[in-house]
């Protein structure tokens, strides 16, 4: 008898909690159809963050956990997955953000991403929740995926962001001109609560995504909604490998490390949302905005060494007012772009494999008298431990400010060129 209950115990010991090598996570199973894998992910960053103020003399050096989240991912059978994660971003001391003049978000657990996704056959599928916008790669990525460990959309002065979207972290820092402080559309969010019908065709040869989601910069989000489409093309007949996953997330990465073979990609993307500025008040214009993007994205092995290349370019049309301070202000446009590469060397130095990388970032917004423009370049190594699971990266940034920009953050004596220096490690479990 004794013998039997150490047996029954023992089966289900197994059954409940085991662990599971292959995806690094903890794992309750109930059969071969039934499971759910639990993760923690988590990003540590030394920063020396360069001067913003010209009043304030300033260098600061800021060690903190820029990102820790719970993540949960299973399905209940082979038609039903499920995923979900907790998130908190960000536990910079107050006191420097107030020396730097800069508000800072609160730190804690959110739901940032969860949802559940039924599948009919591979050609037929459908996420629902609070899921990923399938309009930009960028929108897509795995942010510990990341080749470039920074954010994209790097403007630590925060003339532009408030208007493109929410990447993350928020810097919200200088009301300078009226155009981050009056309404933040966050047109490319990464996130949001809706639902897409997606599938894979021809074995991953073509991906399509249309979805509908919250209107989020509305005073009714319910009564308009965003569409956005997305659909990407790998020539599996030149001998490249799709980027298809059996996941739930229908995420991309900016690197798959070699494991899936060489893989070109290449996406187009169509988002049509409408913009309510100040929510009700009927005081503004509304905006009709209607965006579109092409990117593609190439890995390719080159014995001893895998590289990395990857460019988009996205337009929104109506994605502001000129000047948001005037009702009847001219409705204004967008444009952005960037390229990033990374070679790796795919074999052991000390404990892992190295790599370099770069990445540029170009964005301009049409604005009252003149044009905003800023750029951003970055370089730096990555040390691949045990792949994205445990990987350090050390590299800088450089953000420069130009036309309309640079005569605004000039007059209020704020730099227009910055550079920040950094160490992150990230380790997923």
């Amino acid at each position: 008898m004794k013998v039997s209950k150490w047996k029954v115990l023992s089966i289900a010991g197994a059954l409940v909690l085991s662990y599971v090598v292959a995806s690094d996570a903890a794992q309750i199973k109930v059969d071969e159809d039934t499971f759910a894998d639990f993760g923690f992910w988590t990003k540590v960053m030394y920063k020396n963050i360069d001067e913003r103020n010209n009043v304030i003399d300033y260098n600061r050096n800021v060690i903190d956990v820029i990102d820790a989240r719970f993540t949960i991912e299973g399905q209940i059978n082979k038609v039903v997955q499920f995923y979900g994660e907790a998130v908190s971003t960000g536990s910079y001391d107050e006191s420097v953000y107030n020396t730097l003049g800069i508000s800072h978000h609160n730190t804690n657990f959110r739901l940032a991403e969860g949802g559940v996704n039924l599948i009919a056959a591979p050609e037929l599928q459908l996420r629902i929740g609070k899921i990923r916008i399938p309009f930009t790669r960028m929108q897509l990525a795995d942010e510990y995926a990341r080749i470039n460990p920074i954010e994209p959309l790097n403007d630590p002065q925060g003339i532009v962001t408030g208007i493109l979207g929410d990447t993350g972290i928020v810097y919200e820092p200088y009301d300078v001109s009226g155009l981050t402080g009056l309404y933040v559309p966050n047109l490319l969010r990464f996130a949001d609560g809706g639902a897409v019908l997606h599938g894979d065709i021809a074995e991953g040869m073509l991906r399509y995504n249309i979805g509908v989601f919250n209107q989020g910069t509305d005073d009714q989000p319910f009564n308009s909604i965003c569409w956005a489409a997305r659909v990407e093309f790998t020539p599996t007949m030149a001998g490249f490998n799709p980027e298809t996953t059996s996941t739930p997330k229908g995420w991309l990465k900016d690197t798959y490390l070699g494991k899936k073979g060489d893989i070109f990609t290449i996406g187009v993307g169509y988002l049509s949302q409408d913009v309510d500025p100040d929510l009700g008040r009927n005081t503004y214009k509304e905006l009709d905005v209607d965006g579109y993007t092409v990117d593609f994205f190439l890995e390719k092995k080159f014995q001893p060494a895998i590289l990395n290349v990857e460019a988009a370019y996205i337009n929104l049309n109506e994605s502001h007012l000129e000047d948001p301070t005037d009702p009847n202000s001219k409705k204004g446009d967008t444009y952005f772009w960037y390229a990033q590469g990374q070679l790796l060397y795919d074999g052991v130095i000390g404990i892992g494999k190295p790599a370099i990388f770069a990445k540029y970032e170009y964005g301009e917004l049409d604005a009252e008298g003149g044009d905003l423009e800023w750029s951003a370049w970055g370089a730096g190594i990555n040390y691949y431990i045990e792949g994205n699971a445990a990987r350090l990266s050390a590299g800088f940034t450089n953000v420069s400010y130009d036309e309309l920009a640079e005569e605004i953050l000039d007059a209020a004596n704020m730099e227009d060129n910055i550079t920040d220096w950094y160490i992150q490690a990230q380790i997923m479990f």
